[in-house]
């Protein structure tokens, strides 16, 4: 996970207690020691020196100077379950949820701070729940799966919501259907949620009323089935999750559409988190972190190949259709001068109207990734157009919001 107070100051945590920290933005990080082994799966900053992580065994530790030194300000039986959702609502409220199935019983406990993560109120709950999640201390959803039967078996995925910190639920939603597995549950606010189930593929589903009633949220391709792991919203329009597979997407329109986003590295990604609408990171497992100062926006010339082309090479633009970023692939072949060739790739309408110059310049050797955010220009069919001295070709993509 990782978690940042301001856009300077964050920490990261990971397997066998690892906690890193950096002053600059993501620039530099530094080893702390936590104090445990325990994996720590979940890190929040109330403030540059108050921060809490918690993991395996029903971990919750607390710093109160920065990440110098960690205590233990809780820890529970059974030591099986992992706390793992941390949510800090405000200057001092926090909570957590735990999950654990041991055949036939599952053991579900829900933990609040009042008081900065100093202390803790933990309860036992028995909703049904695969994923629950908080907006405060009181208000919370849980979403998970039941069923009836025998002699014949019908299987519910549940929605249940709570007003009094977990206490008490009420089921305010139920679709029925075939076993499917509930995934996450994650509210903006009391109104804005998202959802989503699988069964082989991924179904998202939007809810503009606090959960009562859901609508399919469009944008994944079809067959998607990458299992999404963290959503984060930075106000009621614009969002993002990420997943496994390298999986990015963000909204701009409160999840009426989504559209992918590139990550530079392929690992399954865990948690994201925004400071502001453009400044983000995300935490990428054994590859690191990522970062991002426009709000997941790829531009420019990003990856090189020291493979030597037979010769230019403009691939299709992939995705496409695309909403609204896409990657477009080309490749130089070596001359005999060793300086490369002059390359220039240029984007145009329907209209043979020239709209933006990605490329206009001299490249070494070699095969190039770029990508065009198009999230400025309207639905339709575009072309792109590669120059060399001795080549050109152009090709067609369709922009679909």
């Amino acid at each position: 996970s990782v978690h940042f107070s301001d856009a300077n100051i964050g920490m990261a945590c990971g397997s066998n207690g690892a906690i890193i920290k950096t002053t600059n933005g993501g620039t530099n990080w530094a080893n702390l020691i936590s104090g445990t082994s325990y994996n720590l799966i979940d890190i929040k900053m109330f403030s540059p020196n108050i921060i809490i992580a918690c993991g395996d065994n029903q971990l919750i530790i607390r710093s109160t100077n920065g990440g110098l030194n960690w205590s233990i300000v809780y820890q529970g039986s059974p030591v099986n379950n992992t706390v793992a959702n941390l949510y800090k609502h405000s200057s001092n409220e926090a909570s957590a949820y735990s999950w654990y199935y041991s055949d036939p019983y599952e053991y579900t406990y829900i933990y609040h701070s009042a008081d900065a993560g100093a202390t803790w109120q933990v309860f036992q709950t028995y909703v049904a729940n695969r994923s629950i999640h908080f907006i405060n201390l009181n208000t919370g959803w849980a979403y998970g799966s039941t069923s009836t039967g025998p002699p014949i078996y019908q299987y519910y995925l549940d929605l249940n919501k709570t007003t009094n910190g977990g206490l008490s639920w009420s089921l305010i939603y139920r679709s029925s259907g075939v076993s499917i597995n509930p995934g996450l549950v994650y509210f903006y606010d009391a109104t804005l949620g998202f959802k989503y189930s699988h069964i082989g593929n991924v179904y998202l589903s939007r809810s503009l009323s606090g959960g009562y009633d859901w609508q399919s949220s469009p944008g994944l391709p079809a067959g998607y089935n990458d299992l999404i792991r963290c959503f984060y919203f930075t106000n009621s329009q614009k969002g993002w999750f990420v997943a496994d597979n390298s999986t990015i997407y963000g909204t701009t329109n409160a999840g009426a559409n989504w559209f992918v986003q590139i990550s530079p590295v392929s690992a399954n990604l865990k948690k994201v988190f925004f400071i502001d609408e453009n400044t983000g990171w995300i935490a990428a497992g054994p590859q690191g972190i990522l970062k991002t100062t426009s709000g997941g926006a790829v531009t420019g010339v990003l990856n090189y190949s020291n493979e030597i082309p037979k010769g230019c090479r403009l691939y299709q633009n992939y995705p496409n259709p695309f909403n609204p970023i896409t990657k477009l692939k080309f490749a130089i072949p070596n001359v005999e001068n060793g300086n490369g060739q002059s390359v220039r790739l240029y984007i145009f309408d329907m209209l043979g109207r020239e709209i933006t110059t990605l490329v206009n310049g001299r490249l070494k050797t070699g095969s190039y990734d770029i990508y065009w955010d198009a999230s400025s220009y309207p639905s339709g069919v575009y072309f792109y157009t590669m120059q060399t001295e001795e080549f050109t070709e152009t090709k067609k993509m369709v922009l679909l919001k």
